[in-house]
């Protein structure tokens, strides 16, 4: 077998990884090999991370909590142990929990303010779905669902 036969096998099958792993193949880099005498291509590989959307969309956005007055039903289903799926403590009106690829983005939200994906929950399902941290179950009823701009930041 020929090195560019070898080459070729080995990016088809980084390709076929990337895929298998849900990632995509980022920027090509040139690194020296440990002996100077060669230059060597790397394929480096990234988490896929979709790009910011510069404009804003509608999402469907409802509430959750973790009100200590809540039934035990309701606790285990929004908060079962009051930390959030990043290990922070959900912030009122700044937690939200998102589709998973998105954890750890910023997304600014009409008549919101700037939130963190910091969370995931079983209603959350699609994109354009968010579910908005508030301090108790009363402001979680209010709020209900609302379909409202946003943007990641």
């Amino acid at each position: 077998m020929t090195t560019k036969q070898t080459l070729i096998i080995l990016w088809i099958l980084t390709f076929l990884l990337s895929i298998l792993l849900g990632m995509k193949i980022g920027q090509t880099k040139i690194v020296r090999a440990q002996e100077p005498q060669k230059n060597q291509c790397l394929q480096v590989m990234t988490p896929y991370r979709p790009t910011p959307t510069p404009e804003p969309q509608i999402a469907k956005i409802t509430a959750y909590t973790c009100d200590p007055t809540m039934t035990a039903e309701q606790k285990a289903m929004n908060c079962p142990n009051g930390i959030t799926a990043t290990g922070t403590v959900p912030q009122h009106m700044k937690t939200v929990a998102c589709p998973v690829k998105y954890l750890g983005t910023q997304f600014e939200i009409e008549g919101v303010g700037i939130v963190t994906c910091e969370d995931v929950g079983g209603a959350i399902k699609g994109e354009a779905r968010f579910d908005l941290f508030l301090d108790t179950y009363s402001e979680a009823m209010q709020w209900g669902t609302r379909y409202l701009e946003y943007k990641e930041v």
